[in-house]
């Protein structure tokens, strides 16, 4: 599978909770899947979050699914220059710096409800979704 875009763990929550916008992120999963990526950072955010909840078969569902129909990235320490120049260019927390950089180091054009990227001027395509 070739990924052109990157999911944000934010829309994956939205869908999984079935949360105020869940429906318009569960379009946007279906528009992209076979060519969707999430990042390593996120499966495990997505994991930490649904055991907190005490709803482990969610999360097993969840792994099952989105591993057969998206890509897992991860950021090579190498790549932590990056991560660490897009925290302190964009104030951004660990989190949001993680997703970004993924997003650019592997090109990939990057979706997420997180208000935090408005404006944020990078090589690669953010949209936040309104």
């Amino acid at each position: 599978m070739a990924a052109r875009v990157l999911i944000d763990t934010n829309i994956f929550l939205e869908v999984l909770l079935e949360q105020e916008r869940w429906r318009e992120c569960e379009d946007l999963l279906r528009a992209y899947r076979g060519v969707s990526a999430l990042t390593d950072f996120a499966l495990h955010s997505i994991g930490v979050t649904l055991l907190g909840l005490k709803n482990a078969p969610l999360f097993q569902r969840f792994a099952n699914d989105v591993l057969v129909r998206n890509d897992l990235l991860t950021l090579h320490p190498s790549e932590f220059p990056l991560l660490i120049a897009i925290h302190e260019q964009h104030r951004l927390g660990f989190d949001d710096a993680y997703q970004l950089a993924v997003a650019e180091h592997f090109g990939l054009e990057f979706f997420t409800i997180d208000r935090h990227f408005r404006g944020i001027e990078s090589p690669i395509k953010i949209t936040v979704l309104e």
